[in-house]
């Protein structure tokens, strides 16, 4: 597989199956979150291989290290944002011992090196990209992040202080999901067998109806229900924290999950011709995935 020609591949120590893209001058981190049955690899290949060739948006993915985060995926929801909470704090929180990052690269005598680095950048921007259940845990993942902080700050202010919860970069950041399940899954009954459906799609409903997931993304589940009221009421009481409020991409021909937004939402986005899963992998035709984690509301203006 060609991956990006601007970008050194290296792993990720401490976090099983994630690793990373890095360019030289970074001002942006792009996390990458894949969905139910997805992998950090297979979820997102297409990325990797066509960053460079986006010819309005070279530059600004030029200057983005891009980060592909792992899962078990079948595992139920509240786990996996803690854990990603996890994750996100020690690539980006400067309160804690930075992120040891392994580098493997071929010398001049053509011998593969690997080396191990303290590594911490201190990005300008953040840019949280989920798909399918990696959208659910992302918004799981930000309500903790609001959660602990205001614990902490408690502790040692006796009050919650706006000034401090600004400066915590998952607060501030852009989110951008595809197709996410947020309003929980319809792939139930006839439907997840329904003929009409692409292979791809009967697999990942059968896979999913039989997993513990499943019954965390039912429409009438009270974990769906807690992190839509949570969200939605901080974000009237925060209306500075950018990443409550989510832009959103998703196909017509979705059969997998309910196509909706949180009420706080900007408008979402639907796609003719796309389903659950091509949604979010770019080719040389159709480049929108990568245009949207970009600018989503270049595209929103384009599909309206």
């Amino acid at each position: 597989m060609r991956v990006s020609d601007s970008h050194l591949r290296a792993r990720i120590k401490d976090a099983p199956g994630a690793y990373a893209l890095l360019v030289e001058n970074a001002k942006r981190a792009v996390v990458f979150v894949h969905g139910f049955f997805g992998s950090a690899y297979s979820t997102w290949r297409k990325f990797q291989e066509l960053v460079d060739d986006s010819p309005d948006d070279k530059s600004w993915w030029g200057e983005s290290d891009l980060y592909f985060y792992s899962y078990a995926s079948w595992r139920q929801i509240d786990p996996q944002g803690t854990a990603l909470r996890k994750f996100l704090s020690n690539v980006f929180d400067k309160d804690i011992n930075a992120c040891p990052i392994l580098y493997s690269y071929v010398d001049h005598s053509g011998f593969c090196v690997t080396t191990t680095l303290k590594f911490r950048r201190r990005y300008k921007e953040l840019v949280l990209v989920g798909h399918s259940t990696g959208g659910l845990i992302i918004r799981s993942a930000i309500l903790e992040e609001i959660d602990a902080t205001k614990e902490r700050l408690k502790a040692r202010h006796g009050s919650v202080l706006d000034d401090e919860l600004k400066k915590l970069p998952v607060l501030k950041s852009a989110v951008r999901l595809f197709a996410p399940v947020h309003l929980g899954a319809i792939c139930s009954g006839k439907l997840a067998v329904a003929r009409h459906l692409p292979v791809s799609e009967r697999l990942t409903a059968v896979l999913l109806k039989s997993s513990p997931l499943f019954q965390n993304i039912q429409p009438e589940s009270k974990l769906l229900d807690r992190i839509r009221e949570n969200t939605e009421t901080l974000t009237t009481k925060y209306g500075w924290m950018r990443s409550l409020r989510a832009d959103l991409l998703f196909g017509y021909d979705d059969a997998i999950v309910t196509i909706g937004k949180y009420d706080t939402d900007p408008m979402l986005t639907k796609l003719k011709d796309h389903s659950h899963t091509s949604i979010c992998k770019p080719n040389a035709k159709y480049t929108i995935p990568l245009e949207f984690v970009v600018d989503a509301e270049r595209i929103r203006a384009k599909h309206l």
